[in-house]
């Protein structure tokens, strides 16, 4: 029991009784079970007002296996919802308690209450182990036709219902309230906001259809002094990094800062030279510069801009949709190469950026309901995949294996002149280096280049 002044013990009474009227709790007795363990309780406020009660299920936790879930993620969830026009952003009343346990995990689930003795949980409780994955089989059950059909999108208890016309999303939401209806399920009144200019939404500005970088989201990283360690100093380039698709050129922005981390033990220290102090100023000035993106939808034809760097070691890319004759920025992409390629041929690296801007687009390129359409400065590597096209190959082995990645995904490549190419010619010259060995694009570079 929490060392709680006779006051608050009463209020974490009341909010037991509240639950057990409810049917979340029960007495022993009347489930026929005994209490083999007893979970700590206590209240939290809310940001609302009042208390919300939360038990902590961590050593019943140790022993728990949850059952296996096909979890959804932040990128994939952001992506479908940055596509709507309109949308109504809601949360789940409750959720868990809807979730029944089950007879033999009740002996477990108790809790001991301030006056009147021992309870059993009936329903599943946040925190309880395996609750996330057990809400996220409800919610499939319920709502897997309109998830199926891409205009509701969810991620643990939060929900999110979308549109391109006022009259879709109307027709969409009735089809959600409907689906969470016949399930007894209720959604939060006060969390609901119906059809917003613009709302926050996992930590993006979402706007008509289009995202940019939460202020919030930025305040820590532009208001922070320079890290101590090697660890700390890690820790903010990721989370820069997780800003990239609307900074432009964070890759020559990170570039002096991710140099002094390669190699260096967690635990070392930073020494901040004027040069790298100015660096990670400018970093922390280019925050504010941040661009607003759409997220391409299967209806917009797209365009890849691409460009490779032999003297800076570096790749980039910059992506476009085309929306209701309109074309909209969609994200930038950047990388480094590795130092021996400096002896490589122009047309072989600029190979190897368009067929690194086409894996990392590749979900949207797949998507898309017409051939996407890359752009580069390189007449050499447009006039070899010609010959591709033909059945014929290359001069450069390279070049033929790099642009057979185009083919793989029915791409057109076409030239564009050097000097209508500043965004990806800029991010290529100024790519950072990538010392995470798990990082996709990185091994599919490595492992294109070793496959010649």
């Amino acid at each position: 029991m929490p060392q709680y002044a006779r006051g608050q013990l009463e209020q974490l009474q009341t909010k037991f009784d509240e639950l057990e009227q409810t049917g979340v709790f029960q007495r022993p007795e009347d489930l026929n079970v005994v209490a083999e363990y007893l979970n700590p309780s206590f209240l939290v406020k809310k940001k609302s007002g009042g208390f919300r009660l939360v038990t902590a299920f961590s050593d019943v936790g140790r022993y728990s296996k949850p059952q296996p879930s096909l979890m959804p993620d932040v990128d994939s969830t952001l992506c479908k919802i940055a596509c709507w026009r309109y949308i109504i952003v809601s949360d789940l009343s409750q959720s868990f308690y809807q979730i029944p346990l089950a007879k033999s995990s009740l002996k477990y689930c108790g809790v001991a209450t301030p006056f009147k003795g021992v309870r059993i949980y009936t329903r599943c409780a946040m925190g309880m182990p395996g609750s996330e994955t057990a809400l996220e089989e409800l919610m499939c059950r319920v709502l897997g036709d309109l998830l199926q059909n891409g205009c509701v999108a969810k991620i643990a208890d939060d929900l999110y219902c979308g549109g391109n016309t006022p009259t879709e999303l109307l027709s969409n939401w009735r089809k959600v309230l409907t689906a969470l209806d016949k399930c007894d399920l209720r959604l939060a009144a006060k969390k609901t906001i119906i059809s917003p200019v613009s709302t926050t939404i996992l930590g993006w500005i979402w706007s008509r259809g289009s995202i940019r970088a939460s202020p919030h989201r930025i305040a820590a990283l532009s208001s922070c002094t320079p890290p101590k360690t090697v660890r700390d100093l890690r820790a903010f380039i990721g989370s820069y990094k997780m800003l990239s698709r609307v900074i432009e050129g964070s890759a020559s922005i990170l570039a002096p800062l991710e140099s002094i981390t390669a190699g260096n033990q967690s635990s070392s220290p930073v020494v901040w030279s004027e040069s790298l102090t100015t660096s990670f100023y400018h970093a922390q000035e280019a925050l504010s510069s941040n661009k607003s993106i759409v997220i391409p939808k299967p209806e917009d034809l797209l365009w890849i801009v691409t460009d490779g760097s032999v003297k800076m070691n570096g790749l980039g890319a910059t992506l476009y949709a085309l929306r209701d004759n309109k074309l909209l920025l969609a994200g930038f992409f950047s990388a480094k190469t590795r130092k021996h390629q400096v002896t490589w041929l122009p047309c072989e690296v600029e190979a190897l950026s368009v067929a690194s801007a086409i894996k990392h687009f590749a979900p949207y390129i797949t998507q898309s309901k017409f051939q996407t359409c890359v752009l580069t400065d390189s007449k050499p590597c447009v006039q070899s995949f010609e010959k591709l096209c033909r059945g014929q190959f290359s001069a450069s082995p390279r070049v033929t294996t790099f642009l057979s990645t185009a083919s793989r995904y029915q791409i057109s490549l076409r030239h564009l002149s050097g000097s209508a190419n500043l965004p990806s010619d800029f991010a290529s010259r100024n790519a950072p280096p990538c010392d995470d060995p798990r990082c996709q694009i990185c091994s599919f570079i490595s492992k294109a280049e070793d496959s010649v």
